[in-house]
Order: structure tokens, then sequence, then C-alpha cells
């Protein structure tokens, strides 16, 4: 369960696969620029139209409408929809242009 500082309650020296480092949860608005920012939204809206995949969760709300009508609980569940349904290339190729970013400038050390 993750606490108020974004992480699990662990110190890290419980010798676990972390190495005994602890982990923090970074926004990516903490370590990235705005610019970069929108340049990486932008070319993550690129590829997902370019895969269909915004199509795809237009279709599937408007099939959840059909069938239950209009609410609130249409959003969330298209949104759990859409979060678990974005291709893994997509995940990888963004984690791959965030750590180039990052390796750029020198983030890492």
């Amino acid at each position: 369960m993750e606490n108020s500082d974004g992480n699990n309650g662990t110190n890290g020296s419980d010798g676990g696969s972390n190495g005994g480092y602890q982990r923090k949860s970074l926004r990516a608005d903490q370590i990235l620029t705005q610019d970069e920012l929108k340049y990486i939204n932008e070319l993550l809206d690129q590829r997902l139209s370019e895969l269909g995949w915004q199509e795809g969760i237009r279709k599937k709300r408007e099939e959840i409408v059909a069938a239950r009508g209009e609410s609130d609980d249409v959003d969330l569940e298209v949104l759990a929809f859409a979060n678990i349904s974005m291709p893994r290339i997509v995940h990888m190729e963004l984690a791959e242009l965030i750590r180039d970013i990052l390796l750029s400038r020198n983030y890492f050390g």
C-alpha cells in the first residue's frame, strides 16, 4: 500500500530486489520540462492514433453507452479499459523516449 510520500512504506533496507535503495515515485512534471512534456504528449497522441487505439476507445465508449446509457460510471469504465488496453509497444517507446531525454541531460549522474 502506498503512503503519502509515494512509496509502499518500506525503507529499502530489507535487502529486497531493489538492491537496498529506497524507491521514490516521481511525476513526469517533476523531471521533465513543459516543452519535453508537450513533445512527448504529441508523439503519444500520434502513435496511439496510428495504431487505431483512440478509435477503439471511442467505439468501446459507444458500446457501453448503447448498453447502459450515459452516466459517470461510463467514463470510469472507459478510463479503466483505456488504461489496460494501451499497446505494450507504446509503453516501451514512451519509456525509451523519456530515458533518452534524461540521459541527454545527464539526469542519472
